[in-house]
């Protein structure tokens, strides 16, 4: 059994990383509509950043971490093997998760 708890716990912390990088990219495409930018049709988070910045969104770098979650949106869309997520990247994960949906939210009170 102690196996079989492991690798559901290795799935959910995949699972878990890979929502956390959709709603990443949901939340950038949102603040660009917001500034009256067409998001790119893209996975990566870090274009979308870069596309804010381009139209002189000035992103804070704790935001621009959210970066590294782009290879686990890559790495889980589809079935295969996976590499196990670490402990230290499903807490950086959420963490950057907060950072992200704090600043965007801020960003979408600073408009109205």
């Amino acid at each position: 059994m102690p196996g079989r708890e492991r690798a559901l716990q290795i799935s959910f912390s995949k699972t878990s990383v890979l929502t956390a990088n959709r709603q990443h990219k949901k939340a950038l495409k949102g603040l660009l509509i917001l500034n009256g930018i067409v998001p790119p049709q893209t996975h990566s988070l870090a274009h979308l950043i870069e596309a804010l910045e381009k139209h002189d969104v000035c992103v804070p770098d704790d935001v621009k971490t959210a970066v590294s979650l782009t290879h686990y949106a890559v790495s889980t869309r589809y079935p295969g093997s996976y590499e196990p997520v670490k402990e230290r990247e499903y807490q950086k994960a959420l963490k950057g998760a907060g950072t992200v949906f704090f600043w965007v939210e801020q960003q979408f009170n600073d408009a109205k």
